[in-house]
């Protein structure tokens, strides 16, 4: 299915929150929060911030949400965008941490 927009009008599709927590916590279906960010599927021809596949930041109530062939998108304002998200940095690689040389223990022997 095609969909053309007007003006300023963003499409896009919500992502969501992790059902697990980095240390291992999985989240009942009650606290886990949607994100404000989402990733964009179509914008209209007022809407020159943004393309198909960038990520944005949104507020949490803004737009209207949509159902086209069972999926649910959320229909913005391009003035509804907060924020482009770009590719996190690639990080230089940490050193590992040395650990102090220890001796072990000299002079008592166990069983005497």
């Amino acid at each position: 299915m095609d969909i053309r927009l007007l003006k300023d009008q963003i499409l896009v599709r919500r992502l969501m929150a992790e059902a697990e927590t980095k240390s291992g916590v999985v989240l009942p279906g009650t606290a886990k929060e949607q994100l404000q960010s989402a990733v964009v599927i179509t914008a209209g021809p007022g809407s020159a911030q943004v393309k198909a596949g960038d990520k944005v930041i949104f507020p949490n109530r803004a737009g209207a949400t949509v159902k086209i062939l069972d999926v649910d998108y959320i229909l913005l304002s391009n003035s509804d965008i907060l924020a482009v998200l770009s590719e996190p940095p690639v990080q230089a690689p940490v050193e590992p941490e040395k650990k102090p040389d220890i001796e072990p223990m000299k002079g008592k022997k166990k069983g005497k």
